[in-house]
């Protein structure tokens, strides 16, 4: 079994027998791939078993060296790449397998397909808010819906639906209204991002929440968010919190932090308590990323404008249990200019 990165590593004086013991040691973990390294640690070139058969069909002999065979030419990512960014040059490109590599190009990891997607598909289905029309980010969404602003090249709502497929989403729901048209052409059948789409078409905006009355009817309990979200979640473990903890809603939260520049004042009518320099304030706020369970479904009004709100504040009343799950990946909700800057790695 793979214990550390370094159970991949050869030099370039190696024989192709080195490489091939390599890769087969590691292959029991799913790895099917040598690095090819200087004494830094710096990545010359990738052996992977294909390029050894290769060269065993041309000149079968083990004990030529690995540096005649190796590909000098490979795709890499940097250390800071996303989860999504990853997944998708390892989807646009066709492979299983990509280094990590730090900005002097040594390798400090490798990233998987299979770690990206579950083999085992959720009963679960998603339904992605993607009506809205963006009117502050306009003039961007003159045009265009802002679930298709593009992120990174990719379109905000791709990122989502690779995100939910590779979590093991296979059933999608998409809320549209404000010119559906472009994301209907744009996402079809979801056939071709590797999961089954419908489409929720509101005739009048609903709000958050009123276009879950035109789903048919649900067994499981359900995913419902945003459509202008840039997150990583963990969609397994934000099902797993709900079921666990009996909750009829769960609600997806994030920690914000809010920076005050000044010192802080705690005070006693003319007298001064504490003085706290510049504090940071943790809160949580609702992150958009909701699981609910099925029967809410028959507290949704036909063709009314409803909230996610809404919905919390019925369960409330009743004293249904609301619980909270803590979103520990990075979050943006790109609503205003200045979010989209942050999304797209402005500062």
């Amino acid at each position: 079994m793979l214990a550390k990165i370094e159970d991949l590593f050869i030099k370039s004086t190696d024989t192709i027998l080195m490489a091939l013991k390599v890769i087969d040691k590691a292959g029991q973990n799913g790895t099917k791939v040598a690095f090819v390294v200087d004494k830094s640690k710096k990545l010359l070139g990738i052996v992977n078993d294909g390029d050894i058969r290769r060269a065993l069909l041309k000149n079968p002999t083990l004990e030529q060296s690995v540096s005649s065979i190796m590909m000098k030419n490979f795709i890499s990512v940097s250390e800071n790449s996303s989860r999504t960014a990853v997944l998708d040059k390892m989807k646009s490109l066709a492979i299983n397998q990509i280094p990590e590599l730090d900005e002097n190009g040594v390798v400090v990891g490798l990233h998987l397909l299979r770690d990206f997607v579950d083999t085992n598909p959720l009963p679960n289905v998603a339904i992605v808010m993607a009506g809205g029309k963006g009117t502050r980010l306009y003039p961007l969404t003159e045009n265009l819906p802002k679930p298709m602003i593009k992120v990174a090249g990719v379109p905000i709502l791709e990122h989502i639906i690779h995100h939910l497929v590779g979590s093991g989403i296979k059933k999608i729901y998409l809320s549209v209204n404000f010119m559906s048209e472009i994301i209907e052409d744009y996402f079809k059948d979801g056939s071709s991002f590797g999961c089954s789409i419908d489409y929720l078409r509101e005739t009048k905006p609903l709000g958050t929440a009123g276009a879950l009355s035109l789903l048919p009817k649900l067994n499981e309990n359900f995913l419902l968010m945003n459509g202008d979200l840039i997150t990583q979640f963990d969609v397994r473990t934000i099902l797993n919190s709900h079921k666990k903890n009996k909750n009829i809603v769960t609600i997806g939260t994030y920690d914000h932090l809010t920076k005050i520049p000044y010192g802080v004042l705690k005070v006693n009518k003319e007298e001064v308590l504490e003085i706290k320099e510049k504090p940071e304030l943790h809160n949580l706020v609702n992150a958009g990323i909701y699981i609910l369970n099925p029967q809410i479904l028959q507290t949704i009004p036909k063709n009314q404008i409803y909230f996610a709100t809404d919905i919390i504040n019925n369960c409330f009343s009743k004293n249904e249990k609301v619980g909270y799950h803590l979103l520990e990946d990075d979050w943006i909700d790109v609503g205003e200019h200045k979010q989209l800057e942050n999304a797209r790695g402005g500062s």
